[in-house]
Parts: C-alpha cells; sequence; structure tokens
C-alpha cells in the first residue's frame, strides 16, 4: 500500500490489476460470459476470452494459499484466480480455498503421456496433465490439494466448475498442523458424473428432497451435517456420534427428526441413496462439523 500526499491509502497498482481480473474470473465462473469478455476487452484489449478452461479448487493453511496465489499471478498470467469466498463458497475455518479458472486452450486431443493420478479418457490422456503441469508443481510445491474440473467451454465454466467442486469433497478434510508432506490431487475425470450431471441443472431437486434440512438456519445445518456424517459412515451409530461429538440417544433423536422432515427412511437404501444425492447438490460447501461444547470426544 502506498499513501498519497494527504496520507490516504493509495493501492498498489499490480493489486488493483489481479483484482480486476479476479472480478473477470468471478463473471466468467458464474456463467456471464459477455460480460467478463466485455470487460476483458476494457482492461486488456489485447488479450481474448480462453475459448476451453478448467475450473479447479486449491485449498490448504491460508499462508501457503497467499504464496501460492502470489506465485501463480506472476507466473500463470493468462489464468484467472478467485477467492473461493467471492463466489459465495463458505469459508472453513483453518483454511482456505481458492478457485482457478485454467485455460486449456491450445492441445485438447493432442497426445502425451501421462502421469500417476492423472484422468483417463481422450481428453486428459490428450494433454491436460501437460497443460497443467506449472500448476500441478506450483500446488506441490505449497504443499495444497488440488480438485480440477472437467474441460469445457469458457461459456460453460459454471459446469465445470461444478464438477471440481462434487470431486472436491473426496479430498476429506486437511490437516490442521504443519505436518503435511503430501498433497493430492483429483480430476472430475475420474469421478462422480451423475452428480455433475445434477448440479449442472442447480440445486432445485436437493432442495426438493431435503425440504426443510435445505434451509439457512442452525437447526437445518446441523441435521444436514448428522445426516452427511451418517450416511458417510455407512450408519455406523457409534462412529457417527464420535464424529460428531454428540452421544448416541442425541444422534438417534437427529436421525428421527430428519426421516419426519423429509419424509425418507434411513432404513431404506433408495432413500438414503436420494437424500446423499441431495446433500452433494445443496451442501458440499458447508462447514465441517465442529465438536459441540460439553459434548463426549
Amino acid at each position: 500500500m502506498r499513501r498519497d500526499a494527504d496520507g490516504d491509502v493509495q493501492q498498489d497498482p499490480e493489486r488493483r490489476e489481479h483484482q480486476r481480473r479476479s472480478r473477470i474470473g468471478a463473471l466468467i465462473a458464474r456463467g456471464h460470459y459477455e460480460d467478463a469478455a466485455a470487460a476483458l476487452g476494457v482492461c486488456w484489449p489485447e488479450e481474448r476470452m480462453p475459448r476451453q478452461l478448467r475450473a479447479a479448487l486449491v485449498r490448504g493453511r491460508p499462508e501457503r494459499v497467499e504464496a501460492f496465489l502470489e506465485r501463480f499471478r506472476s507466473h500463470e498470467p493468462g489464468h484467472f484466480a478467485i477467492p473461493a469466498v467471492d463466489l459465495g463458497i463458505p469459508h472453513r475455518q483453518g483454511f482456505a480455498e481458492l478457485v482457478l479458472l485454467l485455460r486449456v486452450d491450445a492441445g485438447i486431443g493432442a497426445e502425451s503421456g501421462t502421469e500417476p493420478g492423472a484422468p483417463s479418457g481422450a481428453d486428459s490422456d490428450a494433454g491436460a496433465v501437460q497443460q497443467l503441469a506449472s500448476v500441478l508443481e506450483l500446488s506441490r510445491d505449497h504443499l495444497l490439494d488440488l480438485a480440477i474440473g472437467r474441460a469445457t467451454t469458457a461459456e460453460q465454466a459454471p459446469s465445470s466448475l461444478a464438477s471440481a467442486r462434487a470431486r472436491a469433497v473426496a479430498l476429506g478434510d486437511p490437516p490442521l498442523g504443519g505436518s503435511k508432506q503430501s498433497t493430492l490431487t483429483l480430476w472430475a475425470d475420474r469421478g462422480n458424473p451423475m452428480i455433475e450431471l445434477l448440479a449442472s441443472a442447480g440445486r432445485a431437486i436437493g432442495d426438493e428432497i431435503l425440504g426443510p434440512l435445505s434451509e439457512d438456519g442452525d437447526e437445518a445445518l446441523t441435521l444436514r451435517r448428522a445426516l452427511r456424517a451418517y450416511l458417510a459412515t455407512g450408519g455406523r451409530a457409534s462412529q457417527t456420534a464420535a464424529e460428531l461429538g454428540v452421544h448416541r440417544n442425541t444422534l438417534r433423536n437427529r436421525l428421527e427428526r430428519i426421516e419426519r422432515l423429509t419424509g425418507c427412511s434411513l432404513a431404506s437404501a433408495d432413500d438414503r441413496a436420494e437424500l446423499w444425492m441431495a446433500l452433494r447438490l445443496v451442501t458440499d460447501a458447508d462447514p465441517r462439523p465442529t465438536v459441540e461444547p460439553g459434548s463426549p470426544r
């Protein structure tokens, strides 16, 4: 930051440029392609909008994300980086998330080698790893996990972001201490096509299935957390109660209330599958459960 002759704070020109680019990226990620193209033409007339891109989610400790972002901006100027909170993705205590829109205009369909963990299929075996090698290396250097969405046209960027978010759930919760020594990179090309298809149509289906559980209040959030944990453990009540930090009787009461509010039976495999899909559509960005005060550990 700089100050002018009157002592007022002046924003660094480079910082303003990064903020403009981030706002344009947010427009693309939200599907406002024409507005983004117009803004890009004003700010950088010589630059063209990407024809194809992949959205990605980078996450880890805040100081590592900040260090990654600084290098990313200086070494990868053609891409876009947007703080996840600017796109309505809630902040999770203890770590930060960054949305990247990565250009993959060139080389789609060209043959190249792959590395372990690379996606299978025409696009991935055809150069995706090579195209994004510098970004993959940068995330590893900063010990950050990465979920990479499917390649789409820029106009379909929200679909790519939905696929990245669907895959990011499989990353699990990162350790909050300093012990992390390795990173995980997951490609949407290798998982969750049904959830992505539903997510591309919006969360309306999930809202309908969950009913009152899809609301924003504290009770709905508590019940969603309980339901997600219960389904994720395969219906193991003791493990679920331990993960949530509540007594088994408390968990049982919450599960009974979930059944009443949704009209679904947790004894039904079909209902459990439907509830899980609805949770993925509505609550992928919910803060992770925390141990409740006074609860057994």
